[in-house]
């Protein structure tokens, strides 16, 4: 277990979660996670064709297919992954 994914656990455990609902954060932190490494790295690709984040769009199809790409290619070692 990595030392965000203790953290974690052990602050969860002190406020009275347990078992299902542990876990049910653990995805949740994951989830979170891996869209802010997905942005962080669409936003250096876009911004090398000459574009970012700063200026999206919900029309922009690139950058929806940027995020997307990234996304799919995310890998960390998440809190679940105990």
């Amino acid at each position: 277990m990595n030392q965000s994914a203790q953290i974690l656990w052990e602050r969860l455990q002190t406020m009275g979660y347990t078992g299902a609902n542990i876990t049910d954060a653990g995805y949740a932190y994951d989830a979170v996670l891996a869209i802010a490494l997905a942005l962080n790295s669409s936003n250096q690709r876009l911004h090398k064709a000459g574009s970012g984040l700063e200026n999206f769009t919900y029309t922009d199809g690139r950058a929806a297919q940027t995020f997307k790409s990234e996304l799919l290619n995310t890998k960390f070692v998440g809190v679940t992954v105990m």
